[in-house]
């Protein structure tokens, strides 16, 4: 006999041999099951009054969907929670955003309120409205069955609305500004003057959860307030208050400010205190990491983003700035989730500090380059007596900020720049500006075509591509024979060839190990498609440089390089 029919044979033994339940016991199960019964039926009754199907046994929802049915029926019957929900946002804006993100605009305490849908500060609006109104805390399933039925009221029936964030450009010359207060009154600025107004905003602006309330600004006050708690010269004063007024006029393109400088300098106080002026956040800056989701994630909700102790700007950082400072919109997915994205649809306006760190030619050439120095040990302060100065002068550093927006309102078509720089239409804006500072007309264009000079020289000094480009031009000093010294005015070839043009070169001067060391390394590219690719990179730098570079398509793709005729 198998070992398989032994064991049916001894379970059909136990079977036969196993007594039944006495009545005694029948009788006892069966009202447990009675109660049991009873209990389950006035759950459901008291689930269908509160709307919650949560089990009180074991804390878990119910796999069915909540009833949302009134309890009982006549004159005393209690009402829908869903019923008391609609009926308390009866009064309540829904409308949608160009991506179709719902929102609500919320009559409350006195003044109006913008709330995304999906968002803590709209649900915590949602549950103490219905509190309020009948005394009994609204149920999650209700809540969500709400949500979606709100979102799509929002999105299919409600109108479509610019969201802003912190700064709106209500049209070409009135400028509001969220103070960030519970009141949520705002500023608006016209030519020539500003006010601060508590009535409802004329647009809508959202709130993410680390906005602070700005300190009220206050007029009498001057620009030069400031300058007394920022480490660096007169050039540096003019950069940084035209940084600010730039973030200030709420449009694109707004340049980053690349803040340098050794231990010791003062850059993070800076960079707080920029932040502070235009928008006060918590926590006040943020750091890059690796993952650029990360930094995408970290600005969608703010408007000025100080990044801080910065080593190094990978291309793709670089990228992700240059487009986050144009306005552009970055689009990333949001994490743990298949379809979620996170958006930003504004333009940031970005502070970057380091000790030294480098970024791709385009990203260099949208920055305004500020290096600091050291600050005596004799000349230091502490860092409560700073804030305390700071925060207690900032209503009139407000004040003569915003005084400045309205004389641009007001000058704004009457400056024309004839060669206008990159970033034409912010040099233009604090030009426009410029009366309010006591600058001279066409100082700060003069003062930023300097800065991106200075700039462009140092980014391409650290681009070996670029250098080597230089060199075969203009000529490298450092060279064995004469031809190299002297350089070329026209060079044209495949990157093949000039791959191997640029390596001789380099052979060819100075300690031969190292520079076959160096072009074995990775600053170096190591084959023709990847020369070209940091070719059309560098070449902003080289135009600066006085070189023109053009690519010809003609079956064999050529490189004409040559010196730009004076």
């Amino acid at each position: 006999m198998t070992a398989n029919e032994t064991n049916k044979r001894q379970i059909a033994e136990i079977m036969r041999n196993a007594r039944p339940f006495a009545p005694q016991w029948n009788e006892g199960i069966e009202k447990s099951k009675s109660r049991a019964r009873a209990k389950g039926s006035k759950r459901d009754t008291t689930q269908m009054q509160t709307g919650d199907d949560t089990s009180a046994a074991d804390g878990e929802p119910s796999a069915e969907a909540p009833d949302l049915s009134s309890a009982g029926s006549g004159q005393g019957a209690r009402p829908r929670q869903f019923d008391v929900v609609l009926r308390v946002v009866a009064s309540w804006e829904f409308f949608h955003d160009r991506r179709r993100r719902p929102y609500a605009r919320v009559p409350w305490a006195g003044h109006w309120e913008t709330h995304a849908l999906v968002s803590t500060s709209f649900a915590y609006l949602l549950h103490h409205a219905v509190y309020s109104e009948t005394s009994q805390a609204l149920g999650a399933d209700v809540f969500n069955i709400s949500l979606r039925h709100l979102s799509a009221r929002a999105v299919l029936e409600g109108d479509e609305r610019t969201v802003y964030c912190r700064v709106a450009r209500q049209s070409p010359d009135v400028l509001l500004y969220d103070l960030g207060l519970p009141n949520w009154s705002y500023v608006r600025v016209v030519p020539g003057r500003w006010d601060i107004h508590h009535d409802r905003c004329p647009v809508e602006f959202e709130r993410s959860d680390g906005m602070r309330p700005q300190a009220i600004p206050e007029p009498g006050g001057l620009i030069n307030q400031v300058h007394q708690y920022w480490n660096t010269n007169d050039a540096g004063y003019m950069h940084l208050d035209g940084w600010l007024l730039g973030a200030l006029r709420g449009e694109a393109p707004i340049p980053i400010l690349k803040i340098s400088g050794s231990h010791g300098t003062a850059k993070s106080s800076l960079t707080r205190t920029l932040c502070s002026l235009i928008d006060p956040r918590e926590p006040e800056m943020i750091s890059l990491t690796r993952d650029v989701r990360d930094l995408v994630a970290s600005v969608a909700n703010r408007f000025a983003v100080g990044i801080n102790n910065t080593s190094r700007l990978s291309q793709e950082a670089s990228d992700t700035l240059c487009r986050l400072a144009s306005g552009e919109g970055v689009v990333s997915r949001q994490l743990h989730t298949n379809l979620g994205e996170v958006v930003t649809n504004h333009p940031n306006a970005l502070a970057v500090n380091g000790i030294a760190f480098d970024a791709a030619a385009d990203a260099n050439s949208r920055m305004i380059a500020i290096e600091l120095q050291r600050i005596p040990d004799e000349a230091r302060v502490t860092e409560t007596d700073f804030w305390k100065r700071f925060n207690a002068d900032k209503p009139e550093i407000l004040g003569a900020l915003f005084d400045a927006v309205a004389t641009g309102l007001r000058r704004q078509h009457e400056v024309h720049i004839p060669a206008p720089p990159r970033l034409a239409d912010y040099v233009t804006w604090v030009e426009a500006c410029a009366p309010a500072l006591g600058w001279e007309e066409g100082q700060y264009l003069a003062l930023y075509a300097e800065n991106r000079e200075q700039s462009a020289r140092a980014t391409l000094e650290a681009d070996a591509v670029a250098v080597a480009i230089k060199n075969l031009v203009f000529g490298d000093p450092d060279a064995d024979n004469d031809a190299w010294r002297r350089g070329c005015d026209r060079w044209t070839g495949s990157a093949t060839k000039l791959l191997e043009e640029l390596a001789q070169r380099i052979r060819g001067g100075g300690d031969a190990k190292l520079r076959e060391n160096f072009l074995k390394s990775r600053e170096w590219p190591a084959n023709a498609a990847a020369l070209g690719k940091r070719i059309m990179r560098c070449i902003p730098l080289l135009y600066e440089a006085g070189i023109d570079v053009d690519k010809i398509h003609s079956g064999v793709t050529t490189w004409v390089i040559s010196r730009r005729a004076e």
